[in-house]
């Protein structure tokens, strides 16, 4: 009995770390602020997240798809700051905007102590779309 629920409990440490995704966060609600530059309509404020499982940390399993938002790519390295910037900027041009401020990145990298072999990647990118 002991053996089945540590083997279940095993399971599901391994579901949950197994998991990758892509997202994109936007925000409208400026509240009336205006923006710092000049003549400019803030559209949205996007936030782009890649991240990934690597073995290793460096062997990549499964990462965030580029193309495809909530979609997983295997055995493809998709985490970087080209990519989530790339991933925000397709997203500002389809929302109408013609240029970004405030730009902030985000990298980390780090190994998943309970699973003994395997690391966590994240890149994240997040700016004001403007007109």
């Amino acid at each position: 009995m002991k053996k089945r629920t540590l083997m279940m409990f095993a399971g599901i440490v391994m579901a949950f770390a197994l998991t990758a995704c892509t997202s994109i966060e936007t925000s409208k609600n400026f509240n009336g602020l205006g923006m710092t530059t000049a003549r400019s309509k803030p559209v949205a404020h996007i936030n782009a997240r890649i991240s990934g499982v690597f073995l290793f940390d460096a062997f990549p399993l499964f990462c965030g798809s580029v193309n495809n938002i909530d979609k997983v790519a295997a055995f493809v390295n998709t985490v970087s700051m080209d990519n989530a910037l790339g991933l925000l900027t397709r997203h500002a041009r389809g929302l109408g905007a013609t240029k970004l401020v405030n730009l902030n990145s985000y990298y980390q990298t780090h190994w998943l102590w309970y699973t003994i072999l395997l690391w966590e990647r994240k890149s994240q990118v997040s700016a004001t779309a403007i007109k």
